[in-house]
C-alpha cells in the first residue's frame, strides 16, 4: 500500500526489469552529462591558460623589442653573446629584419675586423661556463637568418640581406676565423682551436638544411617577373646555399639529402642562374656536391 492506504498494483517480473533498466539508463545519462560538463570545464581552463600564456609572451616580446638596442661599435664577446640571445627571444622576420642585420654586422666585425682577443667571435665559447650557451645562440642566429631569407625579397635586398649572407659565408668555414688561426698557430692551444672549429662546424651543419630552404624560398619569390636581386646578392645567396648543402665550406662529408633537394629545386632552377655566364657557385662547392654520388 501507499501512504493513503491504497494498495499498489503488483508489477510483473518483466515490468520490474524494465523499470530497473530505465533507472540505470537515467543514472548513466546523468553521469555522462556530469563527466561532459567536467571535461568542458577542464578544456576551457586549459584554453584560457594557453591564451594567457600567448598573451604574456606577446607582451614580453613587445617589451623585449622596445628595450633592445644595438650599438654600432664592437662589443666584448660576452656582451655580444647576451645581445644576440636577447634578439633571438623576440625576433620575428616580418618585424625585426633591421635588428638582425645590425647583429650580423657586429658579429662580422668581431670576426674579421682585427678585433682584440676579448672581442673576437668565439672567445665566449672558450669559457666553459658559456660554451653551451654560445652553441645555442649560434644555432639560433643561423636559424633566424634562414627564416629572414625565406621572406620575399625586400625593396633594397643588398642593405637588408647583405649582412646576413656575408655572415653565413663567414661562419661556414671556421678555419678562416682569426681566433681559430691564432689558437692553431700555438702548439699549446692547438687542441682548443680544434674544439672551437668542431663546435662551429657542427652547429653550422645542423642549421644548414634550414639555410638552404630559406635561400630557395627567397629566390623562388623572385622568379615571377623581374628579379629584384642584383647580381652580387644573387651570387652570394646561391653560394651560401651551395656551401650549406655540403654542410659548410670545410665539410668533407657527402651532401645531405635534406639540403640537396631545396638546392636543386629552389635555388639552381632560378632563371638568372641558368645563364651559362652566371658563374656564381664556387668550384670548390661544386666539387664537393659532385662527390655525393649517394645523394644524387
Amino acid at each position: 500500500m501507499d501512504g493513503a492506504g491504497i494498495p499498489r498494483p503488483k508489477l510483473s517480473a518483466v515490468e520490474r526489469a524494465r523499470a530497473a533498466r530505465e533507472g540505470r539508463a537515467r543514472a548513466a545519462f546523468a553521469a555522462a552529462g556530469a563527466a561532459a560538463a567536467a571535461w568542458r570545464g577542464a578544456a576551457a581552463s586549459v584554453l584560457q591558460a594557453a591564451a594567457r600564456r600567448l598573451a604574456g609572451r606577446a607582451q614580453q616580446r613587445a617589451e623585449l623589442r622596445a628595450a633592445w638596442c644595438c650599438p654600432e661599435e664592437a662589443l666584448p664577446a660576452g656582451q655580444l653573446l647576451v645581445l644576440t640571445g636577447w634578439l633571438l627571444r623576440f625576433h620575428e622576420p616580418q618585424r625585426d629584419g633591421d635588428a638582425l642585420a645590425a647583429v650580423c654586422r657586429l658579429t662580422l666585425a668581431s670576426l674579421f675586423a682585427g678585433a682584440p682577443r676579448d672581442r673576437a667571435f668565439g672567445t665566449a665559447a672558450l669559457d666553459r661556463r658559456l660554451t653551451r650557451r654560445w652553441v645555442e645562440v649560434l644555432h639560433g642566429l643561423l636559424l633566424s637568418c634562414a627564416a629572414q631569407l625565406s621572406l620575399p625579397a625586400p625593396p633594397q635586398p643588398a642593405a637588408t640581406l647583405g649582412p646576413l649572407l656575408r655572415l653565413l659565408l663567414a661562419l661556414a668555414d671556421p678555419d678562416t676565423w682569426p681566433l681559430v688561426k691564432t689558437l692553431a698557430a700555438d702548439q699549446k692551444s692547438a687542441a682548443t682551436a680544434r674544439a672551437l672549429r668542431l663546435m662551429g662546424a657542427t652547429t653550422y651543419t645542423a642549421a644548414a638544411p634550414a639555410v638552404v630552404r630559406g635561400v630557395g624560398q627567397l629566390l623562388l619569390s623572385t622568379q615571377d617577373g623581374p628579379a629584384p636581386l642584383d647580381r652580387a646578392t644573387l651570387g652570394a645567396a646561391a653560394t651560401v646555399a651551395a656551401i650549406a648543402a655540403c654542410g659548410g665550406a670545410g665539410g668533407e662529408a657527402a651532401p645531405r639529402v635534406e639540403g640537396v633537394r631545396p638546392l636543386l629545386f629552389g635555388v639552381l632552377t632560378h632563371p638568372a642562374l641558368c645563364d651559362a655566364g652566371a658563374a656564381v657557385v664556387p668550384p670548390a662547392a661544386l666539387a664537393r656536391m659532385k662527390a655525393g654520388d649517394g645523394v644524387w
